[in-house]
């Protein structure tokens, strides 16, 4: 399974179909961004923790909840 076809399958689902290009191109944008921020919050959420700065833990965990929970409901369809 090549990249591209992964992280569409990781935002959408790999049984859902948009017929829409635009709300298809708005849904792919969004996810990918959700899964980027994921990245970078987990990098410099191990980095403080390597570090010994322990203040900024809960930001960096609740950022990683939410962009999770938004990827959850594209891909269960809970926003319209």
């Amino acid at each position: 399974m090549n990249i591209k076809k992964g992280i569409r399958n990781l935002v959408i689902g790999s049984d859902k179909f948009i017929e829409s290009y635009a709300e298809y191109k708005q849904v792919m944008l969004s996810g990918q961004f959700a899964l980027i921020a994921i990245f970078l919050c987990s990098i410099y959420l191990a980095l403080d923790i390597f570090t010994g700065t322990f203040i900024t833990l809960p930001v960096y965990a609740t950022a990683i909840f939410f962009l999770v929970f938004s990827l959850l409901s594209i891909d269960r369809e809970i926003i319209v």
